[in-house]
């Protein structure tokens, strides 16, 4: 499905979100039961990200950052499946999409925000340090294995939230979207927009190649045509 058209999701419909290398999971949807997470950076099998894709998502929502590769898969299977799959720029943006189709986000029960799941979580990171120099979804995605094999019931959300508060409690970047200020958004905006007139541009210059390269062959042609109109000329008179 095109990215412009728009979906309206059934109860038991899921949303799930690429997240290319440096970005970060949504901190009001880490642990939503109905947003599902997956990393999708250089240097993950294209196979095991789209083998990680739940049956029942209707929205496809991509990140920057995600090779081509991967990226290409899963639009290819967005479209085959009739999903709604669309492309956001940074963190706002992502923010704003989930808003949209979940504008009061619900609580998983696997958060880890709370009690015994929280504290196992806690105790995970203490034993199991992340680096906190790298992205906090690509360090999720390193750990969540084997948060798995020993048992402990969390979420690739739930964990990259978690490594995210670590890394702001040591005064490192993971600024929720939430908690940016107004110049932040300004400036993202602004970006954005830069990045649509350099697209722009690059489109105004071929077509500026592609005029000046037709005049130049229509230039040529013409004078072809009347080169030959001054040969076939004294011919005919002959005749």
């Amino acid at each position: 499905m095109k990215q412009t058209e728009r979906v309206t999701l059934a109860e038991d419909e899921l949303v799930t979100v690429f997240l290319g290398a440096d970005q970060q999971v949504t901190a009001e949807f880490a642990t939503h039961p109905r947003v599902h997470w997956i990393a999708a950076e250089a240097g993950n099998d294209a196979v095991d990200v789209m083998s990680k894709i739940p049956p029942k998502s209707r929205v496809m929502l991509l990140t920057e950052k995600i090779p081509p590769a991967i990226y290409s898969r899963i639009t290819s299977q967005a479209r085959g499946s009739g999903a709604l799959y669309m492309h956001r720029n940074n963190p706002r943006a992502v923010r704003a999409a989930l808003f949209s189709f979940f504008p009061k986000p619900k609580v998983g029960s696997s958060n880890g925000g709370g009690g015994g799941a929280h504290g196992k979580i806690k105790r995970f990171l203490e034993e199991h340090p992340p680096d906190l120099a790298k992205g906090s979804a690509e360090e999720a995605r390193r750990l969540f294995g084997l948060a798995q094999q020993l048992g402990i019931s969390t979420t690739f959300g739930s964990l990259s939230q978690a490594i995210s508060l670590q890394k702001r409690r040591a005064g490192r970047g993971d600024i929720p979207a939430s908690v940016r200020s107004e110049k932040d958004t300004i400036l993202d905006t602004l970006a954005e927009a830069i990045g649509q007139c350099q697209t722009m541009v690059a489109a105004l210059e071929l077509m500026r190649d592609w005029i000046t390269t037709t005049t130049k062959e229509n230039a040529e042609l013409k004078a072809a045509v009347e080169n030959v109109r001054k040969l076939i000329g004294p011919a005919s008179g002959q005749n």
